[in-house]
Parts: C-alpha cells; sequence; structure tokens
C-alpha cells in the first residue's frame, strides 16, 4: 500500500488515509513483510493475514461447512418433498443469507473499517424469520422459547434468525454488538487466537 503514496517514508498522515480507504489491512500486510522472516511469519499467523495457511484453512472451512447445509437441504427438498431442481435451488437461494451482494458505498465503507459485524446477517435474516414464523409457527416458538435452554458450550453461540435478526436484537437491546463505533475498538477480539485464549 506504501506504493500509493510518495516515497516520503509512511508518515501519520499516510496511515490515516489508508484507514479513510479502507485499505488498512493491505498496509498491516506490508508492514507485516518488512520484518524479519521468522518475526513476519509469526505476526502474519498473529494477525492471520490472508496469505497463511490458517486463514486459507478457515476459509475453506467455511466454505465446506456452507456447501454441506445448502448440499442437506437441496436433498431433502428433491428427494423428501419431490420438487423440482429449480424450485430447489430458489429455497436455497431464498434460505441462505447472501453475503456477496454488494450492499452499497456507504455499507461497504462501514463493512471495511470495522464498524458493522454480520450486519447483512441482521438486515437479510428478517425475511427467512419471517418466512419460518409464517410456515411453522409451532415450531418457531418451540425452537425460540427453547433455545436459552441449551448447553452453553465454549466458543459456540447457537442462534437463529429468529432470535438473531435486526429486530429481535433491537428489542433485546443487543443491536449495540453488531453496529457502531465500539465495533472498531472491539474487532481485535474477532482473532481466533484472542478467542482461544478467553
Amino acid at each position: 500500500m506504501d506504493a500509493d503514496y510518495p516515497n516520503t517514508g509512511v508518515n501519520l498522515a499516510c496511515r490515516f488515509t489508508a484507514i479513510g480507504q479502507g485499505k488498512w489491512v493491505n498496509w498491516m500486510q506490508n508492514q507485516m513483510e518488512r520484518v524479519p522472516a521468522q518475526a513476519g511469519t509469526l505476526g502474519r499467523y498473529a494477525i492471520v493475514a490472508r496469505d497463511t495457511a490458517l486463514f486459507k484453512g478457515m476459509s475453506r472451512a467455511t466454505m465446506y461447512g456452507d456447501f454441506l447445509a445448502k448440499a442437506v437441504m437441496y436433498d431433502h427438498i428433491v428427494k423428501e418433498e419431490k420438487k423440482t431442481h429449480e424450485r430447489a435451488m430458489e429455497e436455497i437461494t431464498e434460505e441462505f443469507v447472501n453475503y456477496n451482494l454488494l450492499p452499497g458505498r456507504t455499507r461497504s465503507y462501514a463493512e471495511s473499517m470495522g464498524l458493522t459485524w454480520f450486519w447483512a446477517y441482521k438486515l437479510r435474516s428478517i425475511k427467512i424469520a419471517h418466512r419460518r414464523i409464517r410456515d411453522n409457527p409451532f415450531r418457531a416458538l418451540m425452537t425460540t422459547l427453547g433455545s436459552p435452554f441449551l448447553p452453553e458450550l465454549p466458543g459456540i453461540s447457537i442462534g437463529s434468525p429468529i432470535t438473531d435478526n435486526f429486530f429481535s436484537t433491537w428489542a433485546d437491546g443487543r443491536l449495540g454488538y453488531s453496529v457502531g463505533p465500539g465495533m472498531a475498538f472491539n474487532a481485535p477480539g474477532l482473532n481466533p487466537w484472542v478467542n482461544l485464549a478467553y
């Protein structure tokens, strides 16, 4: 990222410009490349840089989990409910939150700055929650009432579109955990090494 600025050394103004342009991660990775080899490798793994095997493994595990859930749902819709391939693909597209849809410049900037966490899920899961309540109100009620009684596992949060959408988190007073300037300062807490330690 230093190549984006005149070669007068990285100063405070360049850092603030980098933050404003959403290039802070690129700047941090470039700084890690400047340190000695062993320290640079350790630093890249500490910040979980995109070129590390840890990041790539976590990304593949997430994609595999998403694919597995969609495959199970596809099999259920096609084999159990006897619906067509096209209808199954439509339902899967509607049921899973698509994070790749472009949210606009303001939200893209807020997400790149760490001001919003899981905001796309909070907004887009409203539709899924509505559909679940409409299609099977008894099951929706039982899973919502029963979720507080499930055992707590360290590092695992069990939620659903009904309990974690925008309106339910707003009503519970938890909306501040996913949007606001405090999110930028709490971002280091999402690092997997920090989560393993606490």
